[in-house]
C-alpha cells in the first residue's frame, strides 16, 4: 500500500507507530481529515507491542478478538460488536498476536472532530469507554470503502467521501453521548456509576478489590450492583476483574523475567496457587506452560 500524500503524516502515524507495518498490512481509505485503515488477519501480519499517543481521535473496531488494549493504565478487551475510542492525546498501547487480528482503525483530525462535537452540543464530553456497535455505523463504513474504490468522477467521489466521513463521525458521537437522552435520568445515573466502577477496575485491577467496596463506590447494594454490572458490562464484576488480571499476567509471562509468585502478586492475587488455578481455568494451561509456549514463538 502506498502512503497517500493528501493525508497528513500525523494521521497516518496515529494508526500505528510502525510505518512499515501500516504500509504492508492495511488497506487505506481516506478523505482529507478522516483516515481509515483496514487490517485483516488473513494478511498474516505480526506486530510487536507498542505504546504511543497522538492529537487525533482514534476508534478501533475489532472484527475478531484483540487480546489486550491498554489506555493510560486501563485495560480493555477488543470484543466484536464494540467500538473502542481513544481520546485525543491519550497514551494507549496494544498487543497483537502473531496469527493476526482483524480490525478497522478510524483516525480523525482533532479540530475537525471537536468542531462536529460542538455542533451537536457535546463539545466538552470525552470518549472514555467502549461503545456498542450500531448497524448504521457499519453501513457508513462499508459504503465509504466502496465509494473510495469506485471509478466515479473525482468531484462526485470526493463529495460522497466528504459526506460519508461526516456521517461516520456524527454516528460515533451519537453512539458515545446520544443515549444520555434515551434513558430515564435515574437509570442513566446508575449506568454512569457502573461505568465509573468499571473504569476504576481497569486502573486498579492489581490491587485488592472486593465486590462490597465496588458496590459502595457505585452507591448500590451488593446484589443490585452485581446484576446491574452484568446488565451494562455483559458479565459479572468478578469475571471482569479476573479477565483484567489474567490478561496482564499474560503480558508479564511473555515479556518479563519475574517468578510466578512475583507475577501473581503484581496481578492482584494473594497466593500463587490461586493465581495458577485461575490462570489455568481461563487459558487451559498453567502459567509456566503458557510462558514456555510464548518464548518459543
Amino acid at each position: 500500500m502506498q502512503v497517500q500524500n493528501s493525508v497528513s503524516e500525523q494521521l497516518l502515524a496515529a494508526h500505528h507507530p510502525d510505518k512499515s507495518f501500516f504500509e504492508k498490512n492495511s488497506n487505506h481509505y481516506y478523505y482529507e481529515r478522516f483516515s481509515l485503515a483496514e487490517v485483516r488477519a488473513e494478511q498474516g501480519h505480526e506486530s510487536e507491542p507498542f505504546q504511543h499517543s497522538h492529537d487525533a481521535y482514534e476508534f478501533i473496531i475489532p472484527y475478531g478478538p484483540i487480546p489486550m488494549l491498554m489506555c493510560e493504565g486501563s485495560v480493555f478487551f477488543g470484543e466484536v460488536g464494540f467500538v473502542y475510542p481513544v481520546q485525543s492525546q491519550r497514551v494507549h498501547a496494544s498487543r497483537f498476536r502473531a496469527n493476526g487480528v482483524s480490525y478497522d482503525s478510524i483516525v480523525i483530525d482533532k479540530n475537525y472532530m471537536e468542531n462536529l462535537m460542538k455542533k451537536t452540543f457535546y463539545g466538552k464530553c470525552e470518549f472514555n469507554t467502549k461503545m456498542q456497535m450500531r448497524q448504521e455505523l457499519n453501513s457508513y463504513i462499508s459504503i465509504f470503502k466502496k465509494v473510495y474504490k469506485s471509478s466515479s468522477s473525482k468531484n462526485v467521489k470526493n463529495w460522497k467521501l466528504e459526506n460519508l466521513a461526516e456521517l461516520i463521525c456524527l454516528e460515533l458521537i451519537e453512539m458515545a453521548f446520544g443515549n444520555r437522552m434515551e434513558v430515564p435520568k435515574e437509570e442513566w445515573e446508575y449506568r454512569q456509576g457502573i461505568t465509573a466502577v468499571a473504569l476504576y477496575m481497569n486502573q486498579h485491577y492489581k490491587e485488592k478489590l472486593t465486590i462490597e467496596e465496588l458496590a459502595e463506590m457505585a452507591g448500590l447494594s451488593k446484589n443490585y450492583f452485581i446484576s446491574s454490572f452484568k446488565k451494562y458490562m455483559g458479565e459479572p464484576p468478578h469475571t471482569y476483574l479476573m479477565k483484567l488480571r489474567i490478561s496482564y499476567a499474560k503480558l508479564l509471562l511473555e515479556f518479563s523475567e519475574e517468578t510466578i509468585t512475583e507475577i501473581a502478586e503484581q496481578c492482584g492475587f494473594q497466593k500463587a496457587n490461586t493465581f495458577s488455578t485461575t490462570f489455568k481455568k481461563a487459558t487451559g494451561m498453567s502459567p509456566m506452560e503458557y510462558k514456555k509456549i510464548q518464548t518459543r514463538t
